[in-house]
């Protein structure tokens, strides 16, 4: 199955300037960056019993983006970690110290990415 996915890395700092995002997590109000939209392709073998389709769909998207050669090779951004957001399907899921947890992002300000980090706006090929 193919789902639609949108990657928010968290560009909230603190007071002294440093990421608040690695330490703390995701919280509402923290400035998102989209870093990037497309589609990804889960095959029954990414599947498990213990969680939903979404939450497979967030492990397979996390092991792209940190493994540099399944990452898209017009993404050039930072890789995902702990405080950044996916949002698939409309399900929002932020990356935690162990897997991910359900947020909501309404209250946070929403920009886009540095334009270095990716050669187009949207990918069209699904990643596998």
């Amino acid at each position: 199955m193919t789902y639609s996915f949108t990657f928010y890395w968290n560009a909230q700092r603190d007071d002294q300037g440093p990421l608040v995002g690695f330490l703390d997590g995701y919280r509402p109000g923290h400035k998102l960056e989209i870093a990037y939209r497309g589609f990804v392709k889960i095959h029954e073998e990414h599947k498990t019993r213990v969680q939903s389709d979404l939450f497979t769909v967030a492990d397979v998207l996390f092991a792209i983006f940190n493994e540099d050669g399944r990452r898209p090779s017009s993404y050039r951004g930072p890789s995902m970690s702990v405080g950044n957001v996916i949002e698939i399907q409309g399900l929002c899921l932020a990356v935690a110290s162990v897997g991910f947890e359900s947020v909501e992002i309404w209250e946070s300000e929403i920009t886009s990415c540095d334009p270095r980090w990716i050669a187009s706006a949207y990918q069209q090929e699904p990643l596998e």
